[in-house]
């Protein structure tokens, strides 16, 4: 045996090629396969066992040894397709597998140099894988024939029976269809009569119901307007009793005004009095004093009297100052007195007369009442001005007379 010879028959070639043609021989379809699987089956069996002629027919020592490696590397390749196709029988192993073929004769081709080998053995095996496939196809599409014809002969019986049964109902619906049409003529029958009944009571009620709405809103409306009139004397009264609150308050702070007054006059009049009487002793002292010591030769030095005028003057203006004063606050006492008094006994007066009138006197006396506040004020001005004319005219004769 040539080194050729033997290269070529201790390669992993060999290995890798009789996992192929064994699984490609022993692959058996499944009963619901199709057509195109076992196409794509008896095409792998015909194209391997063509590769086997080949490699059958090749010489060794004419073969290019360099293809051995990628034959090698197709074989194992085609082998794991076949091996997953009976694993899961999914059949895109089976056209995996017939790629991996197609690229294994390619190199095949290459190694074997052009040998030319018989074809007879192909269409052999391809034809055997066929004809395994028909007949499997043959033996189930008769037991499908078999089963549709048990099934065909049950559905022609359930369709009598789904006759029979229809003609059963079609009776069945007359006969309903007769007791619905009375059924429905005494429901409307009855259904007029009550409606009837019903819209009448209704009428009745709501006739019934639209005279007690009436005499309850005429009772209410008469308690209303009576409310109002109690509310509308609740109203006068309280005016009153406020008026009548306000009029007192208002009197007691007049009175309460008057009494300050009275005794700003009453300490102002003290006040005059006292300086007056202290001017006088100044003017009039001295000579009181000399009169007292020499009675009967004493003659009263008019001179002298006159330069003590001054000081007595000094003392003499803020007693009339003081003075005025006293008769300011003592007409301030009898104003105040006569606001209290109108503000206490006026009520009862206008209690006699009608609403009118009583506004009227209202506006007279209001008017009356801030009227002697503006002229007690214009008097108080004329006063103060008075009293500084007053001393004025008093300086202006005793220097006349000192002249």
């Amino acid at each position: 045996m040539s080194r050729w010879s033997e290269q070529f028959h201790t390669h992993p070639f060999q290995a890798s090629w009789m996992n192929l043609s064994t699984g490609a021989a022993t692959v058996a379809l499944q009963d619901d396969s199709d057509l195109a699987t076992a196409e794509e089956l008896a095409r792998l069996r015909k194209l391997v066992s063509h590769l086997s002629t080949v490699l059958i027919s090749t010489d060794a020592d004419l073969a290019a040894m360099d293809a051995l490696g990628a034959m090698n590397q197709n074989a194992n390749a085609a082998a794991g397709e076949v091996q997953a196709f009976k694993d899961n029988g999914n059949p895109s192993h089976l056209k995996n597998a017939n790629a991996q073929a197609d690229a294994l004769a390619t190199h095949i081709y290459r190694f074997s140099q052009g040998a030319v080998p018989d074809g007879s053995e192909d269409v052999v095996a391809a034809a055997d894988s066929l004809r395994k496939y028909v007949a499997q196809w043959h033996e189930q599409a008769t037991g499908h024939l078999e089963a549709l014809r048990g099934q065909v002969s049950g559905i022609e019986d359930r369709a009598g029976a789904a006759d029979h049964a229809i003609d059963k109902l079609g009776e069945r619906l007359t006969a309903i269809e007769g007791q619905f049409q009375t059924q429905l003529s005494g429901f409307v029958q009855t259904f007029t009569t009550a409606e009837s009944s019903r819209a009448e009571r209704h009428d009745n009620w709501q006739a019934a119901q639209q005279v007690k709405a009436d005499e309850a809103f005429a009772t209410t409306a008469a308690k209303y307007a009576k409310g109002l009139d109690v509310l509308g004397d609740y109203q006068d009264q309280a005016g009153k009793v406020l008026g009548t609150v306000v009029n007192t308050s208002q009197a007691g702070a007049y009175a309460t005004y008057a009494n300050e007054e009275k005794v700003s006059a009453n300490s102002y009049r003290r006040l005059a009095l006292w300086l007056m009487a202290v001017a006088a002793l100044v003017l009039f002292l001295p000579e009181l004093w000399h009169i007292a010591q020499a009675v009967g030769t004493y003659t009263v030095d008019w001179q002298k009297a006159l330069y003590r005028l001054p000081f007595s003057l000094v003392l003499f203006a803020p007693a009339v100052y003081l003075a005025k004063e006293s008769t300011r606050h003592r007409n301030n006492e009898v104003l105040n007195r006569r606001r209290q008094h109108i503000l206490t006994t006026i009520e009862p007066y206008l209690a006699l007369l009608d609403k009118q009138k009583a506004e009227e006197v209202k506006t007279e006396v209001a008017k009356s009442l801030f009227t002697d506040g503006v002229i007690a004020t214009a008097d108080r001005d004329e006063d103060t001005g008075n009293v500084l004319a007053q001393l004025a005219n008093l300086a202006t004769t005793l220097m006349k007379k000192k002249t």
